[in-house]
């Protein structure tokens, strides 16, 4: 992680609205995004955990070196409706102090 991703770089969360997603459907959703991603603004690394919330649906979380996202895109709803599937939660990172907590 330390050598891929640093300051500046994004810490995204993909939720789906529906709370029935299979393995299956969620891998193809997801590498439907991935490619959807890399057309509209180029290629990015990124480690992702895939994950169930409470509610037992799947959700994903990345962290991206993905370049600055237009805000204008992030106002008018653009970068969301690329998931398309549910709610988008975008976040700089900004310290990289919580990467290392608790590991000595």
């Amino acid at each position: 992680m330390d050598r891929n991703f640093s300051l500046g770089h994004k810490f995204i969360t993909l939720t789906y609205e529906k709370p029935d997603v299979t393995l299956d459907e969620a891998a193809k959703d997801y590498e439907n995004w991935v490619k959807r991603m890399r057309e509209r603004y180029g290629d990015f690394k990124y480690l992702a955990v895939r994950s169930f919330q409470q509610r037992g649906t799947l959700h994903f979380h990345l962290l991206t070196d993905l370049p600055n996202i237009p805000r204008a895109e992030l106002a008018d709803g653009t970068f969301r409706d690329i998931w398309a599937l549910g709610s988008v939660e975008l976040k700089r990172i900004y310290s990289l102090r919580w990467w290392s907590a608790g590991i000595s």
